[in-house]
């Protein structure tokens, strides 16, 4: 008696343990799920002012101003920060899914250093919205430095253009340059004109410009420095 009365003991309680351990196993991952849903979106400079003034946005191969169509490319713009800030992110909105290489590199007053502070691997799975990545050590940007920020791209198909680009300054969608958002100013627009050759890429172009647009959607997040 005594142990049938143990085994019908142990029938009893087996299941109301094991109700105990399933809802308290799904009070954590209520708990993870609430933590992650917590914590905050990333937004850069950019995001945000195109946001903020309804800017159009379309693909560059839809643009009416003239691009080189059979040739891969940087596209970014050279900025500078207004204040010291600390870099935290790299993002970019692109055309196209996949993963292109943001780079942030230090300029000798408007000539490139060559000298890459930041080469972080985006991944795209969104192209209707702003992607960013946290950089593996947060880097204090100077004032008054010129920085370049660009990705690359094999296809200008993954390539947007913010405005629609005139001669028109009025035009709502005329984006001015030099363009100040909040604690850094875009001062140009950059672009590279890369041809392949036996499985290697050799720089062709690469120049400033400026049409009343933003080609090349990158951006930053950032903190500032006390």
């Amino acid at each position: 008696m005594k142990n049938a009365f143990r085994q019908i003991k142990l029938r009893f309680l087996k299941p109301v343990t094991m109700k105990k351990i399933f809802y308290f196993l799904l009070f954590i991952c209520a708990s993870c799920n609430n933590d992650d849903d917590a914590k905050p979106q990333q937004h850069g400079p950019l995001e945000t002012y195109l946001k903020d003034n309804n800017v159009s946005i379309i693909k560059t191969t839809k643009s009416s101003i003239v691009y080189s169509a059979g040739n891969a490319t940087h596209r970014g713009y050279i900025f500078t920060p207004l204040k010291d800030i600390k870099l935290t992110h790299v993002g970019a909105k692109i055309a196209e899914t996949g993963t292109f290489d943001v780079e942030l590199i230090e300029m000798d007053g408007m000539y490139i250093k060559y000298d890459t502070l930041v080469s972080e691997d985006l991944t795209i799975n969104n192209t209707e919205n702003f992607i960013y990545k946290e950089i593996k050590t947060p880097l204090v940007l100077k004032a008054n430095k010129s920085y370049l920020l660009r990705y690359f791209n094999e296809s200008h198909s993954s390539v947007y253009d913010a405005g629609t680009g005139s001669f028109n300054a009025s035009d709502p969608n005329y984006i001015k340059l030099p363009l100040t958002i909040g604690d850094i100013q875009i001062k140009t627009l950059y672009y590279t004109y890369l041809t392949q050759y036996n499985g290697v890429y050799h720089l062709g172009v690469e120049g400033g410009w400026s049409a009343g647009i933003l080609r090349g959607l990158v951006d930053i997040v950032y903190e500032p420095v006390n």
